[in-house]
């Protein structure tokens, strides 16, 4: 007997999709919660997962029923009840850590890192000049300086 349990069918939820999930997540028609996680059940957690994370900042209650194998074992793989309360800064760390990070993910991420990081360094006495470490360049093919004086200026950079 085959094992049951989560068998993604390799469905990569992209803007689109993420758009008619959060369609049918935001409604108040439970048969259409159903649907959506089905869809998230299936999905190819891997190069879905952006999505997956900005869908579980508002609705990860309603992304999984719990009493179900399937919905606990996607929830487990995204870590989705950790990752819908972490900042871009920690997702990212985590993709890397997951080896799930691309140069697409990391491009959507970065401008929200920044601004992060630009909290941290802001000071009326200095400014801050940031460059990606060696180690991530491959994600920031630009790759180009920002400075950050007494906040963060990103005109030149986005």
């Amino acid at each position: 007997m085959a094992k049951a349990g989560r068998v993604p069918i390799g469905t990569i939820i992209t803007e689109t999709e993420y758009e008619s999930l959060r369609l049918m997540l935001r409604s108040s028609d439970e048969a259409n919660w159903e649907v959506a996680r089905q869809i998230l059940n299936g999905c190819d957690d891997q190069k879905s997962i952006y999505w997956i994370w900005i869908l579980s900042k508002d609705w990860s209650g309603k992304m999984v029923n719990l009493r179900t194998k399937a919905s606990r074992e996607f929830s487990t793989s995204v870590e989705l009840f950790t990752n819908a309360w972490t900042n871009s800064e920690k997702f990212a760390e985590w993709l890397v850590e997951k080896g799930w990070m691309t140069e697409e993910i990391f491009q959507r991420l970065k401008l929200d890192i920044l601004e992060l990081v630009a909290k941290r360094a802001r000071c009326i006495f200095y400014d801050v000049h940031t460059t990606i470490v060696t180690g991530f360049k491959e994600y920031d093919p630009k790759n180009k300086q920002v400075k950050i004086t007494n906040g963060l200026n990103l005109g030149n950079y986005a």
